[in-house]
């Protein structure tokens, strides 16, 4: 638990649509499941106020204990309804097709989840909805809980004859874990865990499916609406990105620590702890964060061996990294990759 709590902090800060309350207080009530701290939760949250990352993995975990099911995220996820993703949620509702919804979905996820953002790919027959970990990385019952809750509004949303519509692949970045049959099922495709990044890929053929409720006076509206509330919300953390962008430069170079870090970006390592602190954010985990993406992403190339990569990620010993992955992932850079 300590694990997943340390690589959500970053995330934390972040907020997520007050709908999603909405949605645990449904299953907790069809399990009938009485918890009078959730309760309280779900009360101040579900009439509107903002709910924080944090408060909403506090949620679920809470859950958790209640429960032994596999894979409870599917489970919950499963239940959403369409106004639980607010205007994001009736935007989508009244596009022309799914490829229209998704472009929107992609451009203000925001509204509805404030973490890392969606980035569409298309490539060949095939295009890709995909979530980094630039921002931080959530644990596995938060992100199966939220790719749950998108799949099973695009199967709602989408034209009758597709209603097991699903997606071909579902990539997840953490642990693989006991049983992979729950989310084979549910997602009716392949599942990979260990991933360099969240995913789900569909095929291209799907941008063109019909959205039942599609409505282009009131999609245009609300398209308004929304980059009006977009507008007004503060942007992505500008000192975070910059850091980032440093931290991969000293890792090449060989010399990922703060003095130099701080010095590359011609400040004091004083004034730069100061401004992290200000945005609830700290060198370490940002650090570790980018080593631990960029270690899965060079392992998948099988031309980098693994002195490559260890240089490319700031140590000087391939015996040193090995030993580090092996307390990210608990397995070795070759079995990771033998697994790839």
């Amino acid at each position: 638990m300590k694990e997943s709590i340390d690589e959500t902090i970053q995330l934390s800060r972040y907020i997520i649509e007050s709908g999603f309350a909405l949605l645990l207080h449904k299953f907790l009530v069809i399990r009938n499941i009485k918890d009078e701290f959730l309760l309280q939760k779900i009360i101040k949250y579900s009439g509107g106020q903002s709910l924080p990352m944090g408060q909403w993995w506090e949620m679920l975990e809470r859950t958790a204990t209640h429960c032994t099911d596999e894979a409870l995220g599917l489970r919950i996820g499963e239940l959403i309804e369409p106004t639980q993703f607010g205007v994001l949620g009736y935007l989508t509702s009244s596009s022309r097709n799914l490829g229209e919804a998704l472009f929107n979905f992609e451009r203000f996820q925001r509204l509805v989840y404030g973490g890392n953002p969606c980035v569409l790919k298309v490539e060949g027959d095939s295009f890709t909805m995909e979530w980094g970990t630039d921002l931080g990385v959530a644990n596995q019952l938060v992100d199966e809980t939220g790719l749950a809750a998108l799949i099973s509004f695009l199967r709602q949303v989408t034209h009758p004859q597709a209603q097991e519509l699903g997606p071909s692949r579902v990539g997840f970045i953490n642990s693989k874990p006991k049983r992979i049959k729950p989310y084979k099922d549910f997602f009716n495709c392949e599942v990979v865990f260990e991933a360099p990044a969240t995913s789900l890929r569909f095929p291209v053929a799907y941008l063109g499916m019909e959205i039942v409720s599609r409505d282009s006076n009131l999609h245009n509206l609300l398209s308004n609406q929304a980059a009006e509330m977009l507008s007004k919300m503060p942007s992505q953390n500008e000192l975070q990105q910059e850091i980032q962008e440093v931290i991969l430069r000293a890792l090449h170079s060989g010399q990922a620590n703060f003095e130099y870090v701080a010095k590359q970006m011609n400040t004091s390592p004083r004034t730069l702890h100061r401004k992290l602190v200000g945005e609830q954010l700290e060198f370490k985990s940002l650090l570790l964060n980018m080593r631990k993406r960029l270690a899965q992403q060079y392992l998948a190339d099988p031309l980098l061996s693994l002195t490559d990569i260890s240089l490319l990620l700031g140590y000087s010993e391939s015996s040193s990294f090995s030993r580090a992955f092996k307390t990210w992932f608990d397995k070795t850079p070759k079995q990771f990759r033998a697994n790839q």
